[in-house]
């Protein structure tokens, strides 16, 4: 066989508007079940990272094994974040819906610990030396997470127990 024999016939039309609709339906379809939840993930993996730092016995790949860890963390918790933002642009109103069944709210917090363990282990594996730019950056992340995770904590329990999605007393965790 000659290599022209597998010459591949390109399209001539990149793509149509049924095409579109189709990936936009499949996108919708994949993330239609896409929850809060998802968060305990790179919630998990920061914290393990963080663990990882502060273990008192060290050998020579440790930090290392810590920064790999730490920057999958930083990538999963990136990637589902941009997934929900994602789902929350493409279905209408999920935003809302989402903030308003009792069960599913509690886990919206994840989102702010993982920011909490996403700052604490810039902390940590950056090294910032006193007065560098890290280390101002990070001190102003933090008063900024300190603040919104403040505003957000105190809305969420008061919509929680004062609103449509009244919580009953047996059902105050996420775990039921």
């Amino acid at each position: 066989m000659h290599w022209q024999s597998f010459k591949m016939d390109l399209p001539t039309q990149v793509t149509t508007t049924t095409e579109k609709r189709n990936f936009m339906d499949a996108v919708r379809s994949h993330t239609h079940h896409f929850t809060w939840s998802w968060f305990i993930w790179p919630l998990a993996t920061l914290g393990l990272s963080l663990l990882i730092a502060a273990l008192p016995y060290r050998f020579g790949g440790l930090t290392t094994i810590g920064i790999i860890v730490y920057i999958f963390g930083v990538i999963t918790y990136t990637m589902l974040l941009l997934i929900i933002l994602i789902h929350f642009s493409i279905n209408q109103g999920s935003f809302k819906r989402s903030l308003q069944k009792s069960t599913e709210t509690l886990f919206s917090a994840t989102v702010l610990l993982g920011a909490a363990s996403l700052i604490c282990g810039a902390h940590q594996y950056g090294h910032p030396a006193e007065g560098s730019r890290l280390a101002s950056t990070l001190r102003v992340v933090f008063w900024i997470y300190v603040a919104v995770s403040y505003c957000v904590g105190v809305a969420l329990y008061m919509s929680v127990f004062t609103g449509q999605c009244h919580l009953l007393v047996g059902n105050m965790t996420p775990a039921v």
